[in-house]
């Protein structure tokens, strides 16, 4: 069977750029490898190292301008700047901890900032022309999209592992140079592009095709992490390994450009197929022409919709055609507080699970970190595939987000109960939990409010994060580990264990942070109350739009 690999400069050619660039886009979770470097080496206390880290996270309010400028110049524009801002935040990180410049702390936090704001600009543009070039399989290129931002930061820590450990400063260097060289090559091929037919009829099921090489590059790294924790490796045996992983890589980033022969591949759907969101519905001087059109054929005015009650079929029963009618709209701020509660609870755990792990004795939180890492990926790419399956079901997207809510709370609760096999399928489902949300909720913002400000929306919701992890973390998990820290020590006699410095304001057991994971538990169901007012406020809208 002959097959074609010939790549056309069209919507295909452009997802596996996105693909390659939001691979490199998820390097803000790769902090842990280099956090107690630079605590050691500009001898930061703890608290300046949580700092610097909060900054990092609040990095994304440098995104939010992403999303205007998508709207008024070309991608490659959005692109550029996301580049520029990466290499100088990345760069000055690096030459700070290598102890060629020596800026103030809260300088370096706001490189920091700058460096991890600008993935998201690059974020902006890969989603924002991937809903453009697949209205159809919005969600299922969601999924694919965001898997590769989940897979990223694992993907760079075995490449530090196998060639530069324990070299920081060179993957410090690693992560300036290597996202800004793809960011710049593939910015020219990450843009919307006429698909009014299918530009080649005889395509395989490209969508299925690379879903399937995701699962099974992330399902290698698990197999990879797991086995670190029970045999010592080899050199040969890492190369080997990075070599497996990189090959997989590059057929998943090859998977889109592939054509088939028509006699060997019948037409086959791409993901699954949704209702088209009618872009031409924000196109306002052509639908005020085709309104007084009906009206001069003698149709009832009061069927013919206004221009100002267009909207994109799924939001066409609330007229939110502007930025300030969705600004207005309750379910808008629902999504908001649900993800805020929610992720912000994910990230929370994140944060704090090196910390789990050491109070409970669980050794190495290495395996632990890669499994939220991998099941991220699986988070992002399952929601995105089976939310759309529900919703050619009957069911609206906002149901999967009730789901992800309630998945959240159970990890909560698992992890509070302090034992070991419950951290490894707490720290799976922390992973998948997190990674859905930010599948779900691109989806959902372009089909309720319409892809005109979609890119504003979404950035603005990529705000609740941070602030939730950081009164989640700090002012709830951290309060209430440090009074239980007190009280290990009163009941160990002053001094923690196992004996050292380092340790003293340590604690150890299942209730050094379960009070913590509980009241986070008790949280994520005031979040899931909030998506089932969600999955209410947005049902019929989404039942019209399954009608139209």
């Amino acid at each position: 069977m002959t097959i074609f690999c010939v790549p056309r400069l069209d919507r295909w050619l452009g997802l596996s750029a996105a693909m390659i660039m939001m691979g490199c886009a998820g390097l803000t979770y790769t902090y842990a490898v280099y956090s107690e470097h630079m605590k050691q080496r500009l001898h930061f206390s703890q608290e300046d190292v949580d700092d610097i880290g909060a900054a990092k996270d609040l990095g994304g309010v440098v995104g939010v301008l992403s999303g205007l400028f998508y709207n008024m110049y070309p991608p490659w524009v959005t692109i550029g700047i996301g580049a520029a801002l990466h290499f100088f935040g990345y760069t000055m990180v690096w030459m700070t901890v290598a102890g060629k410049v020596a800026p103030s702390f809260w300088l370096l936090c706001m490189y920091s900032a700058v460096g991890n704001g600008g993935d998201n600009w690059i974020d902006t543009a890969c989603m924002m022309t991937s809903l453009q070039n697949y209205e159809e399989q919005r969600g299922t290129a969601m999924g694919i999209l965001k898997a590769q931002l989940g897979l990223s930061g694992a993907i760079f820590v075995m490449i530090y592992e196998v060639f530069l450990e324990p070299n920081v400063n060179q993957f410090l260097l690693l992560m300036s140079l290597v996202p800004t060289l793809a960011y710049v090559l593939l910015a020219f091929f990450v843009r919307p592009f006429d698909h009014t037919e299918d530009e080649d009829p005889s395509a395989p099921p490209r969508f299925k095709m690379a879903f399937i090489t995701v699962l099974v590059l992330g399902i290698f790294m698990m197999v990879s992490l797991a086995s670190k924790e029970y045999f010592k490796e080899s050199k040969l045996l890492q190369l080997m390994t990075i070599t497996i992983m990189l090959s997989i890589m590059l057929i998943m980033y090859t998977i889109p450009l592939i054509r088939f022969p028509r006699k060997f591949f019948p037409p086959s759907s791409e993901g699954i197929d949704l209702p088209k969101l009618e872009t031409k519905a924000y196109d306002l001087q052509d639908a005020e022409e085709e309104r007084l059109n009906l009206l001069k054929t003698g149709a009832d005015p009061s069927q013919v919709l206004t221009h100002s009650q267009i909207a994109t079929p799924a939001a066409a029963s609330t007229g939110h055609t502007t930025l300030k009618d969705a600004l207005a709209d309750f379910n808008f701020w629902l999504v908001f507080l649900v993800v805020t509660i929610g992720a912000g609870t994910g990230v929370a755990i994140i944060n704090n699970l090196a910390q789990i792990g050491k109070s409970l004795r669980a050794g190495g939180t290495d395996i632990y970190v890669g499994l939220i890492s991998v099941w991220s990926c699986f988070g992002r790419l399952g929601s995105g595939y089976g939310s759309d399956l529900l919703m050619r079901r009957g069911y609206p997207r906002t149901l999967c987000l009730l789901i992800d809510q309630m998945i959240m709370a159970l990890c909560c609760l698992l992890l509070a109960t302090g034992l070991i096999s419950s951290l490894f399928i707490g720290s799976a489902l922390t992973g998948l939990s997190y990674g859905a949300y930010w599948t779900l909720i691109p989806a959902i913002l372009s089909e309720v409010f319409g892809v005109q400000n979609f890119t504003v929306l979404y950035k603005l919701v990529s705000l609740g994060p941070p602030l939730g992890s950081y009164i989640l973390s700090a002012k709830v998990m951290g309060s209430l580990y440090d009074e239980e820290a007190a009280l290990y020590r009163q009941k160990s006699g002053g001094a923690s264990v196992p004996a050292g410095g380092d340790d003293l304001n340590n604690c150890y057991g299942s209730k050094c942070f379960g009070f913590g994971l509980v009241a986070l538990s008790l949280v994520s169901l005031v979040g899931a109350a909030a998506s089932f007012l969600l999955f209410l406020g947005t049902k019929r809208a989404y039942h019209k739009n399954q009608v139209k």
